[in-house]
């Protein structure tokens, strides 16, 4: 849980910083635009779906990565290439040719393979010993909400860019990153609080 944390201080970190530069290194112009550009409630709550969807993303998967192999995870979680392109179509009424529909099929045929033979592949002892406590259908469950999840955000994300209030890109991966780190740092304290206390942040 706070890895997610960190990762989005570092996001912040990095907006900041782009956004200093392009206001000639001048920490008052920043902070000046940052008020002005960061002070409609109605944006923050627009852009507060894609930022609680990405803090759940990255939370769901670490427990990806605890319940499955890593070339397993990498495979199942390219399922997001196929949510973003549905959403795309529902959201944004975008068009897809047919070898991209194609391509699209190949891909969740592809997933699917994988997961089939991974489950009846007879595993080596190492194997056995490397999976011990892995619950692979959980691992699978929340690499699919993940997906949804990256699906939906970046839609949305595209969608706010496109039809919503124009704004410079780095303001709202301030606002993005801002979000994440408030609702990771809730995520934390419910999972992870007494252990945080007891060993650090990074324990």
């Amino acid at each position: 849980s706070s890895v997610v944390i960190f990762c989005e201080i570092l996001k912040l970190t990095i907006c900041f910083i782009s956004l200093l530069w392009q206001h000639g290194w001048s920490v008052s112009k920043t902070l000046r635009a940052c008020v002005n550009e960061l002070s409609d409630p109605v944006d923050w709550l627009y852009v507060s779906v894609p930022g609680f969807l990405y803090t759940l993303q990255n939370n769901l998967l670490y427990v990806s990565l605890s319940n499955l192999p890593a070339a397993t995870y990498q495979v199942l979680y390219q399922l997001k290439l196929l949510t973003t392109a549905l959403f795309s179509v529902a959201m944004l009424g975008r068009r897809l040719s047919v070898i991209q529909w194609f391509s699209l099929m190949l891909l969740f045929s592809g997933v699917s393979l994988i997961q089939i033979q991974t489950s009846k592949s007879p595993d080596s002892q190492q194997e056995k010993g490397s999976r011990e406590g892995m619950k692979p259908w959980l691992g699978l469950t929340t690499v699919i909400i993940s997906s949804i999840s990256s699906g939906v955000a970046g839609v949305w994300f595209e969608r706010v860019l496109k039809f919503g209030k124009k704004k410079n890109i780095w303001m709202m991966n301030v606002q993005l990153a801002t979000q994440g780190i408030i609702l990771g740092s809730i995520t934390a304290a419910w999972n992870d609080g007494p252990e945080m206390l007891s060993k650090g942040p990074l324990f």
